[in-house]
């Protein structure tokens, strides 16, 4: 086999013109060895190349013989967040789009407030960043400039030794409040202490989220 110069197309060796794009072959282009060069990712099913160390469908590490030591970062996301759901951090959850996650809490029916996890994964690392909606800036007329100093200077490090801090969206002619943090895990754990250290997120977040927080924020007040 060869591949063409112009289209990649591979083409057998008994043709000197690519099948796909009339192109002749190229002689500083090196025949394909003709010995299996593609199989099967065991975490996902996609074809990878012989010397593919990683997946380039789903990410899953492919360097050993034996496939992958990592499976289907995708796989990995849904069973830690089910295990999410049984150790009662959440109580169901939906992908918003692609590794976006809205998670559903004790506080998202309670109180109106929405709560996501975004995943981004790399070859050995899973940061986790975690979105809270707690409630919107009251810009009202008896609005003082210097509380939004305030809120600032509260952000600095973190808020209130946690590891959140508060972020503001405007969308909607509405100016709506965050509490975020980001974490990162290693692949090499397991899920379920990838859900462990998550759960600590929740607990660190979410528990925040009910206290009163400083002026201009107004919280979503509790449903009656």
């Amino acid at each position: 086999m060869w591949q063409c110069g112009n289209c990649s197309e591979l083409v057998e060796n008994d043709f000197e013109v690519c099948w796909n794009c009339q192109t002749e072959r190229d002689d500083s282009v090196a025949s394909i060895r003709s010995d299996p060069q593609e199989w099967e990712c065991e975490a996902c099913g996609a074809e990878v190349g012989i010397d593919d160390d990683i997946c380039a469908n789903c990410g899953a590490d492919i360097s050993e013989v034996a496939g992958p030591q990592i499976s289907c970062p995708k796989t990995r996301l849904l069973n830690i967040l089910k295990v999410l759901t049984e150790k009662g951090c959440i109580s169901r959850f939906s992908e918003d789009s692609e590794n976006n996650f809205e998670v559903f809490t004790q506080y998202s029916a309670a109180f109106d407030m929405m709560t996501w996890l975004k995943f981004e994964v790399t070859s050995d690392v899973m940061r986790v960043r975690f979105t809270h909606l707690l409630g919107t800036l009251d810009l009202n007329q008896e609005f003082n400039p210097h509380d939004l100093i305030n809120v600032l200077m509260s952000n600095r490090n973190s808020y209130n030794w946690t590891s959140g801090y508060f972020s503001v969206n405007y969308l909607g002619d509405e100016f709506w409040v965050y509490l975020e943090n980001s974490h990162f895990y290693l692949l090499k754990w397991h899920d379920e202490e990838i859900a462990d250290a998550m759960s600590l997120q929740f607990l660190d977040l979410l528990g925040l989220g009910i206290g009163e927080p400083p002026k201009p924020i107004k919280m979503f007040r509790q449903r009656h």
